[in-house]
């Protein structure tokens, strides 16, 4: 008489429905650091166009400081009003965020996103200076210090 040989080539159900919520578990799991990869590099593309924003406002209001004859800074310290070349330029931030460049009141967006402006004048021994400082709406903060041409 033979012996009783098992024929052991499948998989039990019990195996099977173990196996299947171990591949669940890992899908989920691949599935959650995805959107959290995806959320992640949404906040880094503002936080970039925010900075591109700031930049573009500070270094055009720097040129104009470094070009003026004189410059003056609102009492709230949010309007800067500089003589360039000998025409009054102003430059404030509206409500959007956007920096505007009001020269003889032709009033000119200059960055879309440049965020809250400040501005604030120092005048150390021999030429004034102008502190620009902007926070984004993501938080960050931008800060430049520029000589007036002239006192």
């Amino acid at each position: 008489m033979r012996p009783h040989v098992s024929d052991e080539r499948g998989m039990t159900l019990a195996e099977l429905l173990v196996a299947t919520a171990a591949l669940a578990l890992v899908a989920l799991a691949m599935w959650s650091l995805t959107v959290l990869g995806f959320r992640a590099n949404a906040k880094d593309e503002a936080d970039l166009f925010s900075l591109s924003g700031q930049r573009t406002a500070i270094s055009r209001i720097s040129r104009d400081v470094r070009a003026a004859d004189s410059a003056a800074v609102s009492p709230d310290g949010l309007r800067l009003n500089l003589v360039v070349r000998g025409a009054p330029v102003s430059y404030f931030s509206d409500e959007r965020g956007q920096l505007v460049r009001d020269e003889g009141g032709q009033t000119t967006v200059v960055a879309a996103n440049a965020g809250a402006l400040t501005f604030s004048l120092s005048a150390p021994v021999g030429r004034p200076v102008v502190s620009i400082s902007s926070v984004s709406q993501t938080g960050r903060r931008l800060t430049a210090s520029v000589a007036v041409r002239r006192p």
